[in-house]
């Protein structure tokens, strides 16, 4: 059916091992969460609502960002702590299987807690409760996840801090998301609050994160049963005592890996594109001017289109020949707008972000064709 999407409510939400600056200061009606997966040309949605203190999530999906399916309400678990945009509730989904996993209330700080997850059989129509990929046993906060199918498997990393210090977990479920296999720790010293970027190109699994010292992205590879480390993506030598709240985004196209990154290093501050080769990244180019941040990048065969916010407005620009050259910028939203993500749809592109309207925070979407 054709449909708008809702407006709903965004609010802030805590960081779970240390106090950052936050996006979001106040707790304003509106979406408070977002998170995108495409799956063969479909594109399931996962929007967060908070009404009057409550939080909700609600699925939707589209296959060309035009014609929605009626949202959905995930009723099943507990309920959803006070997400915020850089930490939202994650979504995966392959054919009608599809899961849902958020951060629940729990003695951590501000009140951050463990995961609770949904499974659903019928493409988002009906849910049930799930187990959580962690198996660390903890009551305190567990975040930045991110969800991605790899055949029959289902991968799963998050943070948390079981080692007494913040770090990058993974689990595996052999089974689309009913059962998960002993966790192992990819990076037992991360940045506090960025989120993390799967991926499966070649012969393993790259999850794209932030490290601690210095606090540039870093990657590592799943090969077999084991994790091995792959350097910086963007040798910035970056070192800051805080966290930015910004992670990267890992796609593959015309046989190699793009990534996009952020850094707050002096005099280089801002969003760069690179690309794997021969084994290596390539020289960090600058995306955006200095402002460019929060940003999504997607692709469709040698297309690749990037999205992210800089001054309160929503950017994007397209690679039709793997990432060798780039359109011009192209601007959607002027002001109050942040967090773009972008999937890929079976007509092009869908572009989603969330913006202040009249004081309530609400979702934007674009769709871009091939």
């Amino acid at each position: 059916m054709r449909a708008a999407l809702l407006a709903l409510v965004l609010a802030a939400a805590p960081a779970l091992a240390q106090k950052p600056h936050h996006h979001h200061h106040a707790a304003p009606s509106g979406v408070i969460s977002l998170d995108v997966y495409a799956d063969g040309g479909v594109v399931h949605v996962l929007m967060g609502e908070s009404r009057d203190g409550k939080v909700a999530l609600v699925h939707r999906r589209t296959s060309d960002g035009i014609a929605w399916s009626d949202a959905v309400r995930v009723a099943a678990g507990p309920a959803p702590r006070h997400l915020r945009r850089g930490d939202d509730a994650q979504v995966a989904a392959r054919g009608q299987r599809v899961l849902a996993l958020w951060g629940i209330e729990g003695t951590g700080y501000m009140k951050s807690g463990p995961f609770a997850a949904a499974l659903s059989d019928d493409g988002g129509a009906t849910w049930r409760a799930a187990p959580s990929p962690s198996d660390s046993g903890l009551t305190t906060g567990h975040g930045f996840a991110e969800l991605m199918f790899d055949g029959a498997d289902l991968h799963a990393v998050w943070l948390d801090s079981r080692d007494k210090s913040q770090g990058l977990r993974h689990a595996r479920s052999p089974d689309g998301g009913m059962r998960w296999l002993a966790n192992a720790t990819v990076a037992p010293g991360t940045c506090e609050c960025c989120w993390n970027a799967l991926l499966r190109e070649g012969e393993g699994v790259h999850v794209l994160y932030r490290g601690k010292g210095p606090r540039d992205m870093q990657m590592a590879t799943l090969a077999g049963d084991q994790w091995r480390k792959g350097g910086s993506v963007g040798a910035f030598g970056w070192e800051f005592k805080g966290c930015p709240e910004t992670g990267g985004r890992l796609v593959a196209a015309g046989g190699s890996m793009h990534a996009l990154v952020w850094t707050g290093k002096e005099g280089r501050a801002g969003l760069y594109r690179l690309q794997h080769q021969d084994g290596k990244w390539s020289q960090a180019r600058r995306v955006g001017g200095d402002a460019a941040q929060h940003a999504d990048l997607a692709v469709s065969g040698e297309l690749l289109l990037a999205a992210w916010d800089a001054a309160g407005g929503i950017f994007y620009e397209m690679s039709r020949d793997a990432g060798r050259t780039w359109s011009r910028p192209q601007r959607l939203a002027t002001a109050d707008a942040t967090h773009p993500r972008v999937a890929t749809t079976a007509t092009g592109f869908l572009i989603l972000w969330t913006q202040r309207d009249a004081g309530n925070w609400v979702l934007k979407t674009r769709a871009v064709a091939r």
